[in-house]
């Protein structure tokens, strides 16, 4: 555990957290696709969203609200 906290201490010194890191509601994040009980491997698979991203993502970050 102190391994881990040293490293997030190092991230959160050395990054400016108002402004690179940004909070994504689970239904809009991809990355918690695996977590959910409900999602199948199929819906994963290529052309997904998971695989070629939502809209949201494809956006440059000056574009996004």
């Amino acid at each position: 555990m102190e391994f881990v906290c040293t490293w997030v201490n190092k991230i959160k010194s050395k990054s400016d957290l108002e402004t690179k890191w940004f909070w994504v509601e689970t239904s809009s994040n991809l990355a918690d696709m695996r977590t959910r009980k409900a999602v199948r491997p199929s819906e994963m698979g290529e052309g997904s969203d998971y695989q070629s991203r939502m809209e949201w993502m494809r956006k440059l970050e000056s574009k996004c609200g």
